[in-house]
């Protein structure tokens, strides 16, 4: 976690889930402060892609379209388990998931963009919300993203854990299958944010990792 003032990060490790490895990020603010603002950027590399529950939203004419910057928008529980950020809510409050964030869009995050600029695709998730109202009690462990992703793409990865790191990779035949940056501000900050970084690594199974070896043997012989 960090703590820079008022407003700390974390990420949750909620594991495989729906086919897909799931993390959620919260953050927590002192009682009389407020949250302000959360940016998130999140490139999946090396094979894995982000997944998505697109929400049908309606538009000004009452037509169904679909929503890049909504909630999953479902009560399902497996259309839970994908990626999108929310303004600050308990981890699996129907609100967090059923509602349409477009009122709360700052743009683009990393680097900084207008509203109209936000990034939602397979190999890069990048959007800011900000605060619309204000809640100055205590923010105990309320949820501002959430990232899934699918690493059925990454070479000499057959199954096995994932996780989040801001130290590097915890075993040399780990995978780096995604980077975070995020920022995250509350009213006694001002302007300064709170920064939370890190990476996604991919630990395969050991009959994988036997493979990757026995391949390496293989390619050096001949």
């Amino acid at each position: 976690s960090a703590a820079f003032g008022a407003i700390t990060a974390g990420m949750d490790d909620l594991g495989l889930n729906d086919g897909k490895y799931v993390f959620d990020m919260r953050v927590n603010w002192d009682v009389g402060d407020d949250w302000t603002t959360s940016g998130v950027r999140v490139d999946a590399v090396n094979g894995a892609a982000l997944s998505y529950h697109y929400q049908t939203l309606l538009d000004g004419n009452g037509n169904p379209t679909d929503s890049s910057n909504a909630g999953p928008g479902s009560t399902l529980a497996t259309d839970r388990f994908a990626t999108f950020s929310s303004t600050p809510a308990p981890q699996n409050s129907n609100g967090r998931f059923n509602s349409d964030y477009t009122a709360n869009l700052a743009g683009r995050a990393f680097p900084a963009g207008v509203v109209g600029t936000e990034v939602r695709s397979a190999s890069e998730f990048n959007v800011a919300l900000f605060n619309t109202s204000t809640d100055n009690g205590a923010g105990l462990d309320r949820y501002v993203h959430r990232t899934a992703l699918d690493l059925s793409g990454v070479a000499g990865f057959d199954g096995g854990s994932v996780y989040f790191s801001q130290t590097g990779p915890a075993g040399a035949g780990d995978i780096l299958v995604g980077t975070l940056t995020s920022g995250h501000g509350a009213v006694s900050q001002g302007t300064n944010l709170t920064v939370f970084d890190g990476e996604f690594y991919a630990t395969p199974e050991p009959a994988s990792l036997a493979l990757l070896a026995l391949g390496a043997l293989f390619i050096r012989r001949r």
